[in-house]
């Protein structure tokens, strides 16, 4: 069974990180190698992948690390306040989208593709994470 967009949000309830804005506001996103690291080393970049659920809402962005086949994990998610964030960048690519989150301890950088297959709720919610992305550069 695929993940669903209702999954999300009950693993947002139970670790009480819910806020009625979240909701058509995930997407599935990747730590990726450069790209250079696909064509040197091919198996080395796949495996140094990582995937993750990424949601944005008015407290905050919260990162649920994933599985390769989508699942999200029973690790606690990785949660940063609204008020810890001081920029979002998103940078358009040809097939994908990368944004980084810099916050008051870090900076993150992940990827979502501008398209999913199979997951319709997935391809719906980017133009949310692109407004929240918009707004808080504001």
């Amino acid at each position: 069974m695929a993940l669903s967009e209702s999954d999300i949000m009950q693993k947002l309830k139970h670790f009480d990180l819910y806020d009625p804005t979240c909701e058509e506001s995930s997407v599935y996103a990747n730590t990726s190698p450069a790209a250079w690291e696909w064509f040197v080393y091919p198996a080395a970049a796949a495996l140094s992948s990582t995937n993750y659920v990424l949601n944005c809402s008015k407290i905050g962005v919260t990162i649920f690390p994933a599985t390769i086949g989508g699942a999200l994990k029973k690790d606690p998610p990785i949660f940063i306040p609204k008020a810890d964030i001081v920029d979002m960048k998103i940078r358009r690519k040809l097939l994908s989208y990368s944004i980084i989150i810099s916050s008051t301890e870090k900076n993150v950088s992940l990827t979502f593709g501008k398209i999913t297959f199979g997951e319709k709720w997935n391809n719906d919610n980017i133009p949310s994470i692109l407004n929240y992305a918009v707004a808080w550069m504001r």
